[in-house]
């Protein structure tokens, strides 16, 4: 079986195919396992046979192949699968790690797991725990150690090395990785030469003024809620700088320059859609409250973080245990049976765990 190739440098779009071939070869290689099982048992038909036995119970059954990497993580998260005595070493370790990379795995195909380096390392790594004994397990140890050694300087790619691997999503992921270039997340570093349009955020009066005139009105009937945007990543106000042509607003903060919102709408806007990648984090909602499953730590006990009305959209729409997933644009997302994903809020710095979203 091909091994996977590994990466020689941050190149999304080749991430992503490598991303996209280690799922391929996982489902390959397990899939034909248990099939080798069963067809050793004088059952060859056993996917058949399965599906026949899941539809019967009006349980969805949407998998065409026992190689598909989604059908071997979903499967054996029911009580009554028979992978689980086919699987080998399959315990409650391996039920959970299954059902993280599950929803890793989806956030890869669907766009959402920003393609690079370190989160390849973290999915290489996850998938690690799970495929001891096969061959696999060497790729992913292969891509771990080479993906720490970009991440801390020691490889040096040589002529040679070239990167080959593109998944048939490469139109899909550059497209996404530009508009995140276009239109980065708020909070994050202005990279881009400083727009020339100099205007002065006022804290204590909440006006903005142009050589001491108000231009407040300019941004609309929601100006007030947009400038509230503004102070929670430019608290103290003062000297901003509009980009007249995308609307980009810049501050500075310890000499750095920083993205703080929009002027108006933000470019390519749109309320259902969902922006940038989501957060390597796991979050979940409990019924009452949303909680970090890493930390324990409950969205509404956080001082200073104002999330009422945050989790009051997520509770109309998410079920108690679900878990939750927000982009580094603070839009807030959960899984659909599908395995897309819905948009059903934004958060902002302000009202979301410290620290996770840029500030």
């Amino acid at each position: 079986m091909t091994k996977i190739s590994l990466p020689v440098e941050e190149n999304p779009e080749f991430i992503a195919g490598i991303s996209y071939s280690l799922a391929q070869k996982f489902g390959e290689e397990l899939g034909e396992y248990i099939h080798n099982i069963y067809a050793a048992d004088n059952q060859p038909d056993w996917f058949h046979q399965l599906r026949l036995w899941r539809e019967s119970q009006n349980q969805p059954f949407v998998f065409d192949d026992f190689r598909d990497p989604r059908f071997i993580l979903t499967e054996q998260q029911k009580d009554d699968s028979p992978l689980r005595q086919i699987i080998p070493g399959w315990n409650q370790a391996w039920f959970n790690n299954a059902s993280a990379l599950k929803k890793r795995l989806n956030t890869w195909s669907h766009h959402r797991a920003k393609p690079s380096i370190q989160n390849l390392k973290a999915l290489a790594e996850l998938m690690a725990t799970l495929v001891s004994g096969f061959q696999i397990e060497d790729d992913t140890k292969a891509l771990v150690s080479r993906c720490k050694s970009i991440l801390d300087g020691s490889f040096v790619p040589k002529v040679a090395d070239k990167q080959d691997v593109v998944s048939e999503a490469a139109p899909e992921v550059r497209e996404e990785v530009v508009r995140y270039e276009e239109v980065p997340p708020i909070g994050s570093r202005w990279l881009k030469p400083l727009p020339t349009r100099k205007l002065k955020l006022i804290k204590s009066t909440g006006d903005l003024l142009d050589s001491g005139r108000s231009v407040k009105e300019q941004l609309g009937p929601g100006a007030d809620e947009i400038m509230r945007k503004w102070f929670v990543y430019f608290p103290a106000g003062g000297e901003v700088f509009v980009d007249d042509q995308s609307g980009a607003v810049i501050g500075f903060k310890k000499g750095d320059a920083y993205l703080i919102g929009w002027f108006g709408v933000e470019p390519d806007y749109s309320p259902g859609k969902i922006r940038g990648f989501f957060l390597p984090k796991e979050y979940q909602y409990t019924g009452l409250d949303v909680v970090d499953t890493a930390t324990g730590k409950r969205l509404l006990d956080i001082p200073d973080v104002s999330a009422k009305s945050l989790v009051a959209d997520i509770a109309a729409q998410a079920t108690e245990g679900e878990y939750i997933f927000i982009t580094d644009y603070g839009d807030v997302a959960i899984e659909l049976e599908d395995g897309g994903f819905k948009k059903i809020t934004e958060a902002d710095a302000g009202s979301w765990f410290p620290g996770a979203l840029p500030i």
